[in-house]
């Protein structure tokens, strides 16, 4: 069983120059498969094939990332995870990750924690509520060394909705195919508000990140007036 879908991942492997456990590959397939089986029961996702599923969503978010140093103790949070995505692929990847996965529906997040408990996948936290309510809070505000967004959304609501999540010189990367070169003036003067600059190729490299996608660095605090209301931001987004 899944024996095209092992060849994937052991080409990317390959291609990658890396080497992992058998157990982290398995992991990979299993989750790949809870995610199809799920997806007849109800619309987690639009790919409907397991490769599609262990190739666009699985592998696809580790290609930036998977170089990067991962220290024991690093916690990350993902906002809007959806079908767990990257948030689960990242923590099966990196052991020493611990962290969040933030998701406002409530049979997705069902979905991830079930995946999250048979994959045991310890030091996982899995919240059903909206980034901007939970980002208000103490707990999680500026707690996270990593914050990941894929597919969220507009750039300037991810970067208001995220940035609160970030630890001073933590990063922000989001999964992007927008170069920094393209970002207009009124979000990058936005992103500073909110105490978080773009990252150039070469910083990114130095972190070990590829040049794909967008990353942000945590250099002060964000205002506590950040998150706003989302039909604020969504507003204010419509006129960058």
């Amino acid at each position: 069983m899944f024996h095209v879908e092992r060849d994937i991942i052991q080409k990317w492997l390959k291609d990658k120059n890396i080497r992992i456990k058998d157990e982290i590959e398995d992991k990979m397939l299993r989750f790949a498969d809870m995610i199809h089986s799920a997806n007849q029961k109800f619309n987690l996702t639009g790919l409907k094939t397991r490769t599609e599923i262990l190739t666009e969503l699985i592998l696809r978010s580790l290609d930036p990332v998977c170089d990067i140093i991962v220290p024991r103790g690093t916690r990350f949070a993902d906002i809007g995870s959806g079908a767990g995505i990257p948030g689960v692929p990242l923590a099966i990847f990196f052991s020493s990750f611990s962290g969040t996965l933030i998701e406002s529906s409530k049979k997705k997040t069902e979905f991830i924690k079930s995946a999250v408990e048979e994959l045991g996948l310890a030091g996982i936290n899995v919240i059903c509520d909206r980034a901007e309510e939970i980002a208000a809070g103490a707990l999680h505000r500026e707690q996270y060394d990593w914050v990941f967004a894929r597919a969220f959304g507009k750039l300037y609501i991810t970067l208001e909705l995220a940035a609160p999540f970030v630890k001073q010189k933590g990063y922000l990367y989001i999964y992007s195919t927008i170069v920094s070169e393209q970002i207009p003036a009124q979000t990058l003067n936005h992103s500073d508000k909110l105490g978080i600059n773009i990252m150039s190729h070469k910083q990114m490299g130095d972190i070990k990140l590829s040049k794909t996608g967008l990353c942000f660095k945590k250099e002060k605090n964000t205002p506590n007036k950040y998150p706003r209301k989302y039909p604020i931001i969504k507003r204010e987004a419509e006129k960058a």
